[in-house]
């Protein structure tokens, strides 16, 4: 426990120190770059590449809005499919910009979801499964993707792993275990409440929403990428996974910088880095900032109706 407070008392200079250290690996990567160049391979990409991301974007949030009725439905509780829809989408919208999961997005479901009159018990149960299925995935996932396509652990970080394939192996062996633990329907405890892990064929649910999810969201960064590049899908979803999860543990709002930094060291050196951080400028703008804007416009006409509804 006192190790636990430890950590929890130095994580922002612990986060801090991770920010400086990939900001070193970008300095390294772009120290050669020529930075109107960077604008300028913004319109090399193609407009129906920027519209298929655009709607990649939209599908993979409407898809992650599911996690949310999923939760409602294995907790029994009945509520409109679009207020769950829209809340979620929120929650995702404004915590993968700003971090902090489960405050930020927790905090949005909060918002919402008691102005529609949802226990606060059951909100809890709801909050706790999102960030819950957020792990799941990245165990699943992690476990697959580390595993079939293992990427080289960078020298940089003098580690004595060669590849992130023990680690998919330790991640499989986590989802086993959850496995065991849905099919006998074993609970967990998080800090003091009660997590009643779904059934098996609810939490099959979540693994091909996470899945989808995290396809479809490495999708829109793989078609904003240069034309001439010669890397696979297949490739380009490990390196893309260990971005988007560095960024997220890092606890940088929105793992900026952080995960630039992994996806231009990891991608091959025959891609032209400044065409790559085009991609990631559009990236960032598409999958970030767009949903960003949707869900603030959402908060907006939230309250205007509240305000009508109180002025009635």
């Amino acid at each position: 426990m006192k190790s636990i407070a430890i950590f929890k008392r130095y994580k922002p200079l612990l986060s801090l120190l991770i920010f400086g250290f990939f900001c070193l690996i970008i300095k390294e990567q772009i120290s050669d770059l020529n930075y109107q160049e960077v604008v300028l391979s913004l319109s090399t990409i193609k407009q129906q590449n920027i519209f298929w991301a655009i709607i990649y974007t939209l599908a993979c949030y409407s898809i992650m809005a599911n996690y949310d009725l999923i939760a409602f439905r294995h907790l029994n509780y009945k509520l409109d499919n679009f207020k769950s829809i829209t809340t979620a989408f929120s929650s995702y919208s404004i915590s993968n910009n700003t971090g902090f999961a489960l405050l930020i997005g927790g905090g949005i479901r909060y918002y919402f979801y008691s102005y529609y009159g949802v226990p606060n018990q059951i909100i809890a149960q709801i909050i706790l499964m999102s960030n819950f299925n957020f792990w799941l995935g990245f165990v699943t996932l992690g476990g697959i993707t580390f595993t079939i396509k293992p990427i080289v652990i960078p020298t940089i970080l003098q580690t004595s792993l060669i590849t992130v394939r023990p680690i998919g192996i330790i991640l499989l062996l986590c989802f086993f275990l959850y496995i065991y633990a849905s099919c006998k329907q074993k609970n967990l405890e998080i800090k003091g409440k009660k997590l009643i892990i779904p059934s098996w064929r609810i939490s099959s649910n979540l693994i091909v929403i996470a899945f989808l999810d995290r396809a479809i969201a490495a999708l829109v960064l793989f078609t904003l990428l240069p034309a001439q590049n010669n890397i696979s899908y297949g490739d380009f979803f490990s390196i893309y996974f260990l971005a988007v999860h560095a960024g997220i543990m890092s606890h940088i709002p929105g793992g900026i910088g952080i995960f630039e930094a992994v996806i231009i060291y990891l991608l091959p050196q025959t891609i032209n880095t400044t065409e790559v951080l085009g991609s990631l400028i559009a990236f960032r703008t598409i999958y970030y900032l767009l949903p960003l804007a949707i869900a603030c416009i959402l908060i907006v006409i939230h309250e205007i109706r509240k305000k009508d509804l109180a002025n009635y």
